[in-house]
């Protein structure tokens, strides 16, 4: 084995990296002039159908939906519910 002549020594220095924000903070929203929760209460709610996204009927309602039941033949008693 071959001796040193000077013992080597080596520093490696080592920092805990900055946390970095990973979520932008949102920007604010421009309200229109007016009060609008006044508006929003005087709205009437509307259904949306969640099988064909018409408004005025729910899903159950819904002629397409009745008719793709049929065609996978699926039996839904309507009168059972009520």
């Amino acid at each position: 084995m071959k001796k040193e002549k000077q013992p080597s020594t080596s520093v490696n220095l080592v920092e805990k990296p900055k946390k970095q924000n990973k979520f932008k903070p949102k920007k604010a929203i421009a309200k229109p002039s007016g009060n609008t929760a006044a508006a929003k209460v005087n709205k009437p709610f509307k259904f949306k159908c969640y099988f064909c996204k018409k408004v005025g009927h729910m899903k159950k309602d819904c002629t397409g939906f009745k008719a793709w039941l049929v065609k996978k033949g699926i039996h839904r008693d309507e009168e059972a519910k009520k």
